[in-house]
């Protein structure tokens, strides 16, 4: 089977623990190269997972005209400038989450590979997920009627377990709505096949930095549906979502990159109430990832998280920050 080059853009925790294990597992893929500034850890890398080749600059990897797909784990601030140059360089783009800091941003991006004819997409690996697809299935269906609400949170204490985290930076696109809001904000758009129209909510600052460690979300959507999601960095772990429509609800405490036996719960009234759990041996989303990413490359058929998905995802992410910004407390 042809294999796709892919190199690694610097040495961050989720490339270690998520994306390089799941390229080498891929029939498709092969780690090519690995990139960073720092060389002690470009060396640890280099130990672990024995690339083909290893840089020591953003730019040398970039040079590579072996490689087909980049992928840019970088902090948020820095998910424009490299991306952009990756493109110009003719490469094929996967970046992480959230893509660009607001919608101009994501717009160039996206400019920027159509001039150069090449895909970039969005890291939403939780998509792949075979309970978030499970749930979709349920609602468009009707199972359980007309969806009303969609209630989630996505909280950890970052501060206690990494204080001096790069999520605490604010002009590296810091704060627990960029890295945590977009996904209950990605994954209420998917559930609902809706944009929403206007939101709400406070946002908790640290203060001095301005970055936000803990909000509360209210996001209206059409036909009267609403999606309330907690949001925190200084707050015990705390994940869940739930839908609820006219005839029953979903709930499930695994919607984003989980593994292992994992499952959901339907409960709804058909004569008497009724309990349902739905359970999903999930082996690892960001393998499906980097698979249908190889695939779109190869010119095969593939399932990716598309520019129109990423643009109202950044455009709804405006909307919150617009309007969270007037209540800062």
């Amino acid at each position: 089977m042809e294999k796709v080059k892919w190199g690694i853009l610097g040495t961050a925790n989720i490339a270690e623990k998520a994306l390089i294990p799941s390229i080498i597992k891929a029939e498709n893929a092969e780690l090519y190269a690995i990139a960073g500034r720092k060389s002690e850890k470009v060396d640890i890398f280099e130990k672990l997972f024995n690339p083909v080749k290893s840089y020591y600059s953003y730019d040398e990897i970039l040079n590579d005209k072996d490689i087909d797909i980049i992928y840019n784990p970088l902090p948020d601030g820095l998910h424009k400038e490299w991306t952009i140059k990756a493109l110009n360089k003719g490469k094929n783009v996967l970046c992480e989450k959230p893509l660009g800091l607001n919608f101009e941003e994501d717009k160039e991006m996206f400019e920027a590979a159509e001039k150069n004819g090449k895909i970039l997409m969005e890291a939403f690996a939780y998509k792949y997920n075979p309970i978030i697809k499970g749930i979709k299935k349920i609602i468009d269906e009707g199972k359980i009627g007309k969806i009303k609400s969609i209630n989630s949170s996505f909280s950890f204490n970052l501060k206690k377990r990494r204080p001096k985290d790069i999520r605490f930076v604010k002009k590296l696109g810091g704060g627990a709505i960029y890295d945590l809001g977009c996904y209950t904000t990605h994954v209420s758009r998917l559930l609902l096949d809706k944009e929403p129209v206007n939101a709400s909510g406070i946002m908790e600052t640290t203060g001095k930095n301005g970055v936000d460690l803990t909000s509360t979300v209210i996001l209206e959507f059409p036909d009267n549906i609403v999606s309330n999601f907690q949001l925190s960095f200084d707050r015990e772990s705390k994940v869940f979502l739930e839908v609820c429509g006219t005839d029953g609800a979903i709930f499930t405490e695994y919607p984003f990159n989980s593994s292992g036996k994992i499952f959901f719960e339907l409960k709804k009234i058909d004569k008497k109430y009724i309990t349902e759990k739905t359970y999903f041996n999930v082996v690892d989303n960001y393998l499906f990832e980097v698979q249908e990413l190889s695939k779109a490359v190869l010119k095969e058929n593939a399932e990716l998280v598309t520019k129109e998905d990423s643009l109202n995802n950044a455009k709804a992410l405006d909307l919150i920050f617009n309007s969270l910004r007037k209540k800062q407390i």
